[in-house]
């Protein structure tokens, strides 16, 4: 989720460029939210800073409601209060945007499924 339609397909394309098959895009928080609620989201990768809203609250809401669904936090700057909030509110991963490649992008993303799949084989509590 990206605030940025460039940022978004920029995203998306490196997603898809790892052999990610489908990416859902959104701009809005709302609109994230209803795609999770359908169940077909494994991954969530959320910028920080969003018009007009915090991507940060969009994480808390997240991990609030769906715990064992991990969550990628971007940004656009490197900056040590917000990873920290944003690892703190339940993300698994903060990664600023400038930089970013295909292999950084693989390895959060790998990362985050095979937490996913760890917690997906316990009960819940």
């Amino acid at each position: 989720m990206d605030d940025f339609p460039e940022d978004r397909e920029q995203i998306a394309d490196l997603a898809q460029s790892i052999g990610i098959e489908t990416v859902l895009e959104a701009e809005r928080s709302e609109s994230a939210l209803e795609e999770i609620r359908k169940g077909t989201v494994d991954c969530v990768m959320v910028d920080h800073r969003l018009d007009g809203e915090d991507g940060l609250d969009l994480v808390d809401e997240i991990h609030k409601h769906w715990p064992r669904l991990p969550i990628i936090v971007l940004s656009g700057q490197g900056n040590e209060k917000v990873a920290a909030a944003a690892l703190r509110g339940g993300a698994l991963r903060y990664m600023p945007k400038r930089g970013m490649d295909a292999g950084a992008l693989r390895s959060a993303i790998d990362n985050a499924m095979r937490w996913a799949r760890h917690f997906a084989a316990r009960p819940s509590p």
